[in-house]
């Protein structure tokens, strides 16, 4: 059974950011550095996901992996873009409490042979909520330059679209995989266009850096 086109543009779209990411990595701001180790992680588990899926190899076991890597990073993250204490120890609460529920969930109802079920949800939400504080904060304040010239934005605009996508198909997962499986392919496609326009973002923030730092921190439009 063939996989559709859109299945390995998403994949390659996954890739892209992670290696701009380390060809970037020197000239990156400290509090963009991290993310450079989030999208290679990404990108390497995506690829592991393919070659155990064409060797027809259980790969389940990479998303339980990949999803306690991301919100633990993801929060670490977050936590240096904003100026506020209070929202810094949220981060780092929520970060513990998820990482302890996370434990508890493969100890007790989540084997890693078989689809994780609460903790992608709720990791999504999470992270969903942690990112719209951020892309609010980031507005308040940037004000020096126009918002579509700072990188923060775009990588939050990124997660933002890409946890809005996926939180939706988590939760009606029981749902679409009862359809048949050209339904299937059909809903699935607009997960594979998310992922791509998500990590299209992500490429439009790394692009930003250079621009700020030409403008010595500072993006005027053209007159």
């Amino acid at each position: 059974m063939s996989l559709p086109p859109l299945v390995f543009a998403a994949g390659v779209a996954i890739v892209v950011p992670s290696i701009i990411g380390l060809i970037m990595f020197r000239g990156l701001p400290s509090d963009l550095k991290p993310l450079s180790f989030l999208f290679v992680i990404h990108a390497v588990i995506t690829i592991v996901q393919f070659f155990l899926a064409y060797k027809r190899i259980n790969n389940i076991w990479t998303s339980h992996i990949y999803n306690i890597i991301e919100v633990a990073l993801l929060l670490g993250i977050f936590s240096l873009w904003t100026d506020s204490r209070k929202a810094r120890l949220i981060f780092w609460s929520i970060m513990g409490l998820y990482v302890i529920l996370w434990i508890v969930a493969k100890v007790i109802f989540e084997q890693f042979d078989l689809a994780p079920v609460y903790t992608p949800m709720i990791s999504r939400i999470i992270l969903l909520t942690a990112t719209i504080y951020i892309i609010l904060f980031i507005g308040a304040t940037t004000t020096e330059r126009v918002l579509a010239g700072e990188p923060k934005f775009w990588f939050a605009a990124g997660f933002l679209l890409a946890y809005a996508g996926s939180l939706m198909f988590y939760g009606f997962k029981s749902l679409i995989n009862d359809l048949p499986y050209d339904e299937i392919v059909k809903i699935w496609s607009i997960h594979w266009v998310v992922t791509i326009l998500s990590n299209s973002f992500f490429i439009a923030g790394f692009v930003c850096v250079p621009l700020v730092r030409n403008t010595g921190g500072q993006l005027e439009l053209a007159q």
